[in-house]
């Protein structure tokens, strides 16, 4: 009977005891539940407007929808922030790559209540490489594996007057080119190619710009100096006063360069054809 008396007390004191765990164990999840709800009201995800891709060199604005008495904050990496205010900031991007751009924003307490980020995707400027055809001066190019004109002392690449050069732009097969002379005049266009006539004597140029898909431009010129062509005149003796000469079998016939130069285009080179 005693022993019933005590099996009987404990099963009630644990019981109680359950009954109590089971009670602190709802009010502790109530409370986390509570407090998880209260992040989940008070730290919101912020949207930052803004490119999401850009050209390496090129600079860009992002901004935020504020809420009032929100002080916000800004993160950029692997860029320069070049100034920013409370809501917006304009961003230099000098490396490619990712970047990342965040912004934080806290209340009155400095507690942080908003924050949003944004990865920025950073894309190489294209670089094009200009290539001339088989003319370099005054002269037809011999060696088909040189494929650009002659550069003379000046820097410049030297071009006789009314010859006609064809350029071609070496990049990126689905980029746009556009093309810029000065000194000569564009006769034919071609995909990232161009033909030019060269016109006027002195200084010049020819540029090429280049426009990827994605929307990042490059470009590379020459500086072009067109000379004047040299005058080529010979003479004959022993009769050197006939346009067509005629001569008996085994008779000799002697045959001077009188060519001159013209302007700051000097001879260099000589070829007879007989």
């Amino acid at each position: 009977m005693q022993s019933l008396k005590i099996h009987q007390l404990l099963t009630a004191i644990l019981k109680k005891i359950g009954t109590i765990l089971f009670t602190m164990n709802k009010k502790l999840l109530l409370t986390i539940g509570l407090f998880s709800l209260s992040l989940g009201l008070w730290c919101q995800t912020i949207n930052i407007n803004g490119p999401d891709s850009i050209c390496r060199g090129d600079d860009a604005s992002y901004s935020i929808a504020p809420s009032q008495g929100v002080i916000y904050t800004w993160n950029i990496v692997s860029a320069i922030k070049l100034s920013s205010t409370n809501t917006a900031a304009i961003v230099f991007f000098p490396n490619s790559g990712s970047t990342q751009i965040s912004v934080s924003g806290k209340d009155s307490t400095g507690a942080i209540i908003e924050s949003g980020i944004k990865t920025v995707f950073v894309k190489n400027e294209p670089k094009p490489v200009i290539s001339a055809d088989a003319t370099f001066g005054c002269a037809s190019q011999i060696d088909p594996n040189v494929n650009e004109p002659l550069n003379d002392t000046n820097d410049c690449f030297t071009m006789c007057k009314d010859a006609i050069v064809t350029f071609t732009a070496n990049g990126n097969p689905s980029s746009t080119y556009t093309w810029s002379v000065v000194g000569g005049s564009i006769t034919g266009n071609s995909g990232n190619s161009v033909t030019v006539e060269w016109t006027n004597l002195g200084f010049g140029e020819i540029s090429v710009f280049e426009t990827t898909p994605l929307g990042c431009t490059g470009t590379e010129s020459w500086c072009i100096e067109v000379i004047q062509n040299p005058e080529a005149r010979f003479v004959a003796l022993p009769d050197t006063s006939q346009i067509n000469l005629q001569n008996c079998v085994f008779n000799e016939v002697f045959f001077f360069d009188r060519s001159e130069p013209i302007g700051n285009s000097p001879i260099v080179s000589w070829q007879w054809s007989f």
